[in-house]
């Protein structure tokens, strides 16, 4: 498998791949997870936000039908955003309500391409990303519970109590800056 990373804001995507990573995400969210909540939100459009595409190329010589194909494999978005939260410590560093955080959202891959390794790329390659443009911002996501101890694997603390969203139980985590302020 040949993966390639696109980033870009959702008006820098063509119309196919805007299908593509809508159609990603109601697969997982709306259907599999069953979570009725309109996908599609403000935040995406926003020019501050960057979508994280992992597409699959393969060549036409490993394809039945003698094509090249490309597949999206997961995707995330990165975007700024202001805490309504109490003060949290995450490590050494303390996160307060009116810091500006980056904040890690609508991460999901096809179930083919679960278990393979292909998210942990994205992640790592998202968190190394914002930490070139944005060393001293903490990163903030808010995890479905069971997958905590997932994200704990990349440094994620969770902070603050657990919380409900569309009937799920989610935990705030945070990733410290690189750098400490």
């Amino acid at each position: 498998m040949t993966y390639r990373i696109q980033e870009a804001t959702l008006a820098d995507l063509s119309p196919l791949d805007v299908h593509a990573l809508y159609k990603l995400r109601v697969d997982v969210f709306v259907h599999e997870q069953q979570v009725p909540y309109a996908e599609i939100d403000d935040v995406d459009a926003a020019s501050s936000t960057t979508q994280f595409l992992l597409w699959e190329d393969s060549p036409a010589a490993d394809n039945a039908d003698g094509k090249a194909a490309t597949r999206l494999a997961g995707t995330l978005r990165l975007f700024p955003s202001s805490l309504a939260l109490p003060p949290v410590v995450s490590g050494t560093t303390t996160v307060s309500a009116s810091e500006v955080v980056s904040q890690l959202g609508r991460y999901c891959f096809a179930p083919d391409y679960r278990g393979t390794g292909a998210a942990a790329y994205l992640l790592e390659h998202a968190i190394e990303r914002c930490r070139e443009q944005h060393p001293d911002r903490a990163l903030y996501l808010t995890a479905q519970a069971p997958l905590v101890p997932y994200y704990k694997k990349f440094g994620f603390i969770p902070s603050g109590a657990m919380f409900e969203e569309e009937n799920q139980p989610h935990q705030p985590m945070f990733l410290r800056p690189q750098r400490a302020k």
